[in-house]
């Protein structure tokens, strides 16, 4: 039985073009995959991971948490005593949510 629906998944971002760097060390991040173009009408450059990298890319987001929660539990033990504290409490929420997910 067809619903006649299609879903295209993608992950894009755009940024300035004096933001490059962040945006190349973001693809890095994701082992090289995906494609950047430059759109000059609004003086950015576009990174793009299509439908079939997508999975690829979730890997790297699982070794990413998995990482950070070994960081976080190192914040556990010495806990930080400034405005860092909420970041880091927001950080385990969010690594947490990762591991879980990938845990189902």
């Amino acid at each position: 039985m067809s619903t006649g629906i299609r879903v295209n998944a993608e992950f894009k971002i755009g940024l300035n073009e004096r933001d490059l760097e962040l945006l190349l060390r973001i693809k890095e991040f994701f082992g090289g995959i995906g494609l950047m173009h430059h759109n000059p009408s609004v003086n950015a450059w576009i990174y793009r991971v299509s439908k079939k990298k997508i999975c690829l890319m979730s890997f790297y987001l699982i070794l990413f948490a998995q990482a950070s929660a070994c960081q976080l539990r190192r914040l556990a033990r010495y806990p930080l005593l400034s405005q860092k504290a909420a970041a880091a409490e927001q950080q385990t929420i969010c690594a947490n949510s990762a591991i879980n997910a990938r845990l189902r």
